[in-house]
């Protein structure tokens, strides 16, 4: 069984950033919105994928849902549904730009948008709902997943 090593999965994570940023330079965008980018994409790689789930980046795409769905809204303090639309913008310029790179699967990347076009909008109303104090706040979530499941596979 292979050694659980987050050191060298961050140090790969950093990498990956640091592609992404030189992109974001090179396509002229401000400094600030190129640090939120990096920030939204370093806080999944790092804080999610490596030290909740180690999870390499090349397999992140296919835990969007359960990032966004539960993980997020409980953990990042700050979380709110503008900044889980945020999120999933720079998440998408990510991933676009390591399936350009050949570092990650076409097939996932679109299987991504999928998940975040038929999912985005429960995530939102189970973050507001988080953020407003009702105890049910996962009931939108479960609902919609399983209609999900249920019709569409």
């Amino acid at each position: 069984m292979e050694e659980l090593n987050y050191e060298t999965n961050e140090k790969k994570n950093m990498k990956y950033l640091e592609l992404f940023k030189n992109k974001l330079e090179s396509d002229g965008l401000s400094n600030s919105t190129i640090k939120e980018h990096v920030f939204n994409t370093r806080f999944y790689l790092n804080d999610y994928l490596t030290y909740y789930e180690y999870i390499p980046m090349e397999k992140g795409m296919s835990h969007i849902c359960e990032f966004f769905s539960d993980w997020f809204i409980r953990k990042a303090i700050w979380s709110t549904p503008v900044l889980i639309k945020s999120n999933i913008f720079s998440l998408k310029k990510f991933y676009k730009l390591m399936v350009e790179l050949n570092y990650a699967s076409k097939e996932d990347y679109l299987e991504m948008l999928d998940d975040i076009k038929y999912e985005k909008d429960s995530w939102i109303s189970a973050c507001k709902a988080y953020n407003s104090g009702e105890e049910d706040w996962r009931r939108d979530i479960f609902k919609i997943s399983f209609l999900l499941i249920f019709f569409i596979y």
